[in-house]
């Protein structure tokens, strides 16, 4: 089963860089639209361009494969999040990095999980907050020298 799926997304890879299922969409009436390809075909495992007569374009894709990519952006985001995070963290003069690492990141599943969407997410502001709401894990040098 997993080579048959790495077939089919290799199959939808080379359709969207091939162009090669092309159809011209009418409007036949208010609910319903005409697809004639004109190169290609309808295949369910790949991308389809679609032109109408105003000359707008669009690809429609399968939707296992748009649910596939928007995961991949989605864990994209998340890794680029974490390694800016990381950078904050260290800015702030952490005790353990690691360790201050592990509470950042069950910070932010948390955050995930109540929220979903972490493109909102401030980095500096939420590396501030650990150091806020876990003062134990950092170094103060402005405590050492107020005495």
């Amino acid at each position: 089963m997993a080579k048959h799926e790495k077939h089919n997304k290799h199959k939808l890879v080379k359709s969207l860089q091939n162009v090669s299922n092309i159809a011209y969409m009418a409007q036949l009436d208010e609910d319903r639209w005409l697809l004639e390809f004109v190169e290609g075909a309808f295949k369910s495992d790949e991308a389809w361009f679609l032109k109408t007569a105003d000359g707008e374009e669009f690809v429609a894709l399968p939707q296992q494969a748009l649910h596939n990519l928007l995961g991949h952006l989605q864990h994209h985001n998340e890794e680029k999040f974490l390694i800016l995070l990381r950078y904050e963290i260290r800015e702030l003069m952490p005790i353990d990095l690691e360790d201050t690492m592990a509470v950042a990141i069950h910070e932010f599943q948390a955050y995930k999980e109540a929220h979903g969407n972490i493109q909102d997410i401030n980095v500096k502001t939420f590396a501030k907050n650990i150091k806020t709401t876990h003062p134990n894990l950092f170094l103060h040098f402005d405590r050492l020298f107020k005495h």
